[in-house]
């Protein structure tokens, strides 16, 4: 076939940390001695953390830097072709990992299927029992989710990527529009005579912002309007979180306040439930009652709806204000 190039000996190398592109590249003169041609080798983009084969690929625009990154690469092609030898690449579309290391996936998990990313995945969105809004279902929890926060096992963590859940390795990121429970709670742990200062007012700013942004099902109902709505909204949420993160570094009592949360979300054996009491969980975390620790969590009855059965139970609402805070699933 005309432009099909014949490869008349391949010698494959499997990648991994320890065995990387510093490693295949010792081998060349001695492949060539044994009178291979080619080169072939595993996965070289970046892959989930300690992968020993690489076809869990977390990020298709890097090459991957527990191989030597791009010098690394750079000097294997450059040793194999003082040798004679070319290199054939391994890389497949659908290597792909749904892990947190993946932003990808990461952006699928906070805005679900107005995700940009929504179908690079295979995903069952119209499946049993994501409703209306049609959830994402993940399967990580090791019991049920009300002895899973009884035991503190759900915290809160905050880094370069924005404001998650943690579950053991499982990074859970909440919607933007949440950020705004947790940052009124860091204002609120200000010192009075700091209320005016000017890590307050960015704060307030930031908590403004987030509330310009309007509730999930508005900004749902906008981009199915105008679907170039989602690039403009997804643009504030990076800015967002750009500026809550410029705001950390430069403020040390936000950075304090912000530890203290994380600190009480995860708290002891029970967290922020020991010694509160909870009746029934449903499928949504009140995380103002439940990571923050304010009041008790009680159970507000859902309206019956004629015709169909109540999905799961009624959502879970914080006592005093009843807000109930969502992850972007």
């Amino acid at each position: 076939m005309k432009g099909v190039r014949t490869l008349p000996s391949t010698y494959r190398f499997q990648l991994r940390p320890g065995f990387g592109f510093a490693e295949a590249a010792g081998w060349t003169g001695y492949l060539k001695q044994l009178g291979v041609g080619t080169i072939y080798l595993s996965p070289i983009l970046a892959a989930r953390t300690g992968s020993p084969h690489g076809y869990d690929v977390t990020d298709a625009s890097r090459i991957r830097e527990e191989l030597g990154g791009e010098r690394g690469f750079a000097a294997l092609s450059e040793s194999s072709k003082r040798a004679g030898l070319k290199l054939l690449l391994d890389v497949v579309p659908n290597h792909m990992a749904a892990s947190g290391e993946n932003p990808w996936w990461r952006d699928v998990l906070e805005n679900g299927r107005f995700s940009p990313y929504a179908d690079w995945f295979d995903i069952d969105w119209e499946g049993e029992g994501r409703g209306a809004r049609k959830r994402l279902l993940l399967p990580i929890l090791g019991d049920d989710l009300r002895s899973v926060l009884e035991r503190g096992e759900l915290g809160l963590a905050l880094d370069d990527d924005g404001i998650h859940l943690r579950y053991y390795e499982a990074r859970l990121p909440l919607a933007v529009g949440s950020y705004g429970i947790v940052l009124a709670e860091a204002l609120s742990y200000l010192p009075k005579r700091e209320r005016t200062s000017r890590a307050a007012i960015d704060l307030s700013r930031l908590i403004a912002r987030i509330e310009r942004l309007g509730d999930r099902s508005e900004r749902e109902r906008k981009i199915a309007r105008d679907p170039k709505a989602a690039d403009r909204i997804a643009s504030e949420k990076r800015a967002i979180r750009k500026n809550l993160l410029a705001a950390r570094a430069a403020h040390p009592e936000i950075r304090s306040a912000l530890q203290r949360i994380a600190r009480k979300a995860s708290g002891e054996k029970g967290g922020a439930l020991r010694e509160r009491r909870v009746e029934r969980l449903g499928p949504r975390v009140v995380l103002r009652a439940v990571l923050l620790g304010r009041a008790r969590v009680h159970r507000r009855p859902a309206k019956p709806q004629l015709g169909k059965r109540n999905a799961l139970d009624a959502p879970l609402v914080h006592q005093r204000e009843q807000t109930v805070l969502v992850l972007g699933l």
